[in-house]
């Protein structure tokens, strides 16, 4: 799934009373609509404190559904999520408009221009990715010269997952 140049993230969905999962995001290649993968939510804790927590997310690719990566929620000023790889261990951190790996060091931040779509941009300030939104779908496009870091990619695709569509 990481390894596609560009992204399509359907709408949240509830699925069938038959399956177990919360809601569930399809993971599309943008350019011909081969299923990638899927995130679902994971059950919350029971109890009214639980309620106010968001859930966390299960990254799959679509394949016998292998883990790829869990999303979880972390509380800060600014609400974030921390991002583990299938055996658990820290990826990074998604928190608001910065992207910071295992160690703390940002890997991207998420500009906002006038015109176009957001973009994220490494330290260098070269643009490493875009997302459009298009009706209640986002598209996450790899730009051609960022490398095949899969950690990096991890965190790019949790900021996409978690953007709030104001369409």
């Amino acid at each position: 799934m990481l390894e596609h140049p560009a992204l399509l993230l359907r709408p949240w969905a509830t699925p069938d009373a038959a399956t177990v999962r919360g809601r569930v995001r399809t993971i599309l290649d943008a350019a011909t609509a081969e299923p990638l993968g899927f995130a679902a939510e994971q059950p919350r804790a029971r109890g009214w404190l639980s309620r106010l927590a968001r859930p966390s997310l299960a990254v799959h690719e679509t394949d016998d559904e292998p883990l790829v990566f869990t999303i979880h929620p972390i509380w800060s000023w600014t609400p974030g999520w921390e991002v583990r790889d299938a055996d658990e261990h820290c990826v990074g951190v998604v928190n608001g408009s910065s992207l910071q790996d295992f160690a703390g060091r940002r890997v991207a931040l998420r500009v906002r221009d006038t015109s176009g779509p957001p973009r994220f941009v490494n330290g260098k300030g070269e643009e490493i990715a875009t997302l459009a939104v298009q009706e209640s779908e986002v598209i996450l496009r790899f730009a051609e010269n960022f490398g095949g870091n899969p950690f990096a990619k991890m965190l790019l695709l949790t900021a996409a997952l978690t953007h709030r569509v104001t369409a």
